[in-house]
C-alpha cells in the first residue's frame, strides 16, 4: 500500500539575487552570435559599397538644375556605406535611400534582418532584466561532496544518515564520510535545529523532500535544491494475512483515486498551521540565445544578399552592353576601362561625351 512517494533532497538557505554586470547587455545573445553579428554587418557593408558601384542608377546628378552635369556622384561612400547600414541597425536616420534594385534588395534584407534580431534582443533582455538570477553555490546534493565552503549534515542516527552509510555511490561515501569526521558540527538532533542552522550558517541540511515542502511553506528563506537522491514509500504495517488489509489496501486506493489524498496534503501542508506564507513564484531562467536559435535570419539575410548579386550583375552587364554601342567600342573593352573605374572606389564618375570619344578616336 502506498500513500506517498518522497526522497532525500537537499534544504538551502536561498541565495541572494546577482547584481547586474557592466556588461550585461551582452547577456541576451552568446558570443557566437555577437560574432556573427559583427561580421554580417562587415559583410554587409562591403558588399553595399560595391554593388552600389556596380548599379547604373545609384550613380546621380549632384546638381539638378543642370541638365548636362560633368560628374555622377553616389552616395554609396566608402565612409557613408557603413554609417547607412549601422543607421540601420540602430533604427536611426540614414540620411539617403537607395534607388538601384539590387541595392534595395540588399537594403530590406538587412532592415528585416535588424527587425527580427532588434526585437529579439530585446525581448530577452526584458526577460533577463525581469526575473534576475541568482548564484547558486551548488546544483545537486552529489556537488557538495566535493567542495569545502558549505557544511552540510543530516538527523543523527536517522534513515537519511543510513542512506548514506550503505550507499556505493562515489559522492555519497565521501559525504558520508565528511558527516562522520564532523559529526558534532553537522549531525543535527531535531529537524528544527537543522532548520535554524540552515537560516543562520552556511550549511545545507540532507533530508526527506516531503518535510522539505512542509518546511518551505513556513520559512521562506530556505528552498530545495536539486532533486531526489532515492525514491522509497511510506505504507501502513500489518501482522501478516490481517483480514483487514484488503479493506484498507481499497480505501487507500479510493482516496487516491478521488484526490482526497492530495487535498488533505494540500491542507496540512499549506493552510493549517502557518502555511502558505512563502508562496514561490516559478521564475524561468533566460538564458542567451545561440546561433542556432537565430539562425534562419541569417538564412534570410543570405538569400537576400544572393538575390541583390544577381540583379546587380544583370545591372551593370546590361548597363555596359549600352555604353558600349552609344561610344561604339568592344564589348570587352568597356568592361574593362568600368573595372579599372570601380577599383579606384572614387565616389564620382566623369560622364564621357561623344566629343570626347571623337577626339580619342
Amino acid at each position: 500500500m502506498m500513500s506517498h512517494v518522497l526522497g532525500i533532497s537537499v534544504l538551502y538557505r536561498k541565495p541572494t539575487a546577482v547584481r547586474l554586470s557592466l556588461l550585461s547587455f551582452l547577456g541576451p545573445f552568446s558570443v557566437d552570435v555577437w560574432v556573427h553579428l559583427i561580421v554580417a554587418y562587415i559583410v554587409v557593408s562591403m558588399l553595399l559599397f560595391v554593388i552600389g558601384k556596380l548599379c547604373p542608377t545609384e550613380w546621380t546628378n549632384p546638381y539638378p538644375c543642370i541638365r548636362e552635369p560633368e560628374v555622377l556622384e553616389t552616395p554609396f561612400t566608402l565612409m557613408d556605406t557603413p554609417f547607412f547600414v549601422i543607421g540601420a541597425l540602430l533604427k536611426g536616420s540614414t540620411g539617403f535611400a537607395p534607388v538601384g534594385i539590387s541595392t534595395r534588395t540588399l537594403t530590406v534584407s538587412w532592415w528585416f534582418f535588424n527587425l527580427i534580431i532588434g526585437s529579439t534582443y530585446v525581448a530577452n533582455l526584458a526577460a533577463a532584466l525581469a526575473t534576475k538570477s541568482v548564484a547558486w553555490p551548488f546544483q545537486k546534493a552529489e556537488n557538495l561532496a566535493y567542495q569545502q565552503k558549505i557544511k552540510y549534515g543530516a538527523k543523527k542516527n536517522g534513515s537519511t544518515l543510513s542512506f548514506f552509510k550503505d550507499s556505493s555511490h562515489e559522492a555519497y561515501n565521501i559525504m558520508y564520510s565528511y558527516m562522520m569526521d564532523h559529526a558534532d558540527e553537522v549531525l543535527i538532533e531535531k529537524i528544527e535545529d537543522g532548520v535554524r542552522k540552515v537560516q543562520q550558517e552556511n550549511y545545507a541540511y540532507l533530508i526527506e523532500s516531503t518535510s522539505i515542502e512542509y518546511i518551505k511553506q513556513r520559512k521562506c528563506n530556505v528552498t530545495q535544491v536539486g532533486g531526489l537522491l532515492d525514491a522509497k514509500s511510506y505504507g501502513i504495517a500489518m501482522k501478516k494475512d490481517a483480514p483487514y488489509r484488503t479493506d484498507f489496501s481499497g480505501a487507500i486506493l479510493k482516496l487516491q483515486e478521488n484526490g482526497i489524498i492530495n487535498e488533505l496534503q494540500y491542507k496540512w501542508w499549506k493552510q493549517k498551521r502557518g502555511g502558505n506564507e512563502c508562496e514561490e513564484k516559478i521564475k524561468v531562467q533566460v538564458k542567451a540565445l545561440n546561433f542556432e536559435d537565430v539562425s534562419g535570419v541569417f538564412l534570410i539575410m543570405i538569400s537576400g544578399v544572393m538575390l541583390s548579386w544577381l540583379f546587380a550583375g544583370w545591372s551593370f552587364l546590361w548597363n555596359v552592353r549600352n555604353l558600349a554601342t552609344r561610344y561604339k567600342v568592344s564589348y570587352k573593352d568597356q568592361i574593362v576601362e568600368e573595372l579599372k573605374f570601380l577599383a579606384k572606389c572614387s565616389s564620382k564618375k566623369m560622364v564621357k561625351k561623344k566629343r570626347d570619344i571623337s577626339r580619342d578616336d
